[in-house]
């Protein structure tokens, strides 16, 4: 079944990391691509720090210029993959770098999360895809160049309820940006 069903929503509020202005005209026009080919919606190209943040917006704001002190991060995608989950079903993989995993330390303690395992990606497609398709698209997508991704920016995004209902609500520029 290609496509999302209604039974797919998010609750709550996400940080995201987000690409620079050329690694964006890249993602989005690959991404266009496959969200029209499996009839899937359109979401823009991200890193989700955290998801399903249930404190006040204006918390994670704060928070989040907390973080936008940092410099740049740059990420070379390590392939595409994919897997049965619906927000990880086809996927550039990223490597565990330290300056992720000390963005999330700082947000773990700052909002006094819990543990939660991380596995850094960037989602290409949202879809319900066989595992025929999903294995094509990956050989497929993985013959492609990648940009070696730089972070300019974090979002504070409203994730509640489907894709199509997810709003911005605040964009923090890293210090090391231009």
């Amino acid at each position: 079944m290609n496509g999302i069903s209604t039974k797919h929503t998010l609750n709550g509020h996400s940080i995201w990391l987000v690409p620079g202005e050329a690694d964006l005209e890249v993602l989005e026009r690959r991404m266009r691509d496959l969200a029209h080919r499996f009839s899937a919606p359109e979401f823009p190209p991200h890193i989700t720090l955290w998801g399903q943040l249930e404190h006040p917006p204006e918390q994670l704001r704060s928070s989040c210029s907390e973080l936008a002190a940092r410099p740049t991060i740059s990420l070379k995608p390590t392939g595409v993959d994919g897997d049965n989950s619906l927000y990880r079903s086809l996927f550039l993989a990223l490597p565990h770098a330290k300056e992720l995993i000390a963005l999330r330390a700082t947000l773990r303690q700052t909002l006094e999360l819990g543990y939660q395992p991380y596995f850094p990606h960037l989602s290409l497609l949202y879809a319900e895809l066989s595992a025929t398709q999903r294995q094509v698209l990956i050989h497929d997508l993985n013959l492609l160049q990648w940009p070696l991704l730089t972070i300019r920016a974090l979002q504070l995004v409203h994730t509640a309820g489907s894709v199509k209902d997810w709003q911005m609500l605040d964009k923090f520029t890293l210090s090391g940006s231009e």
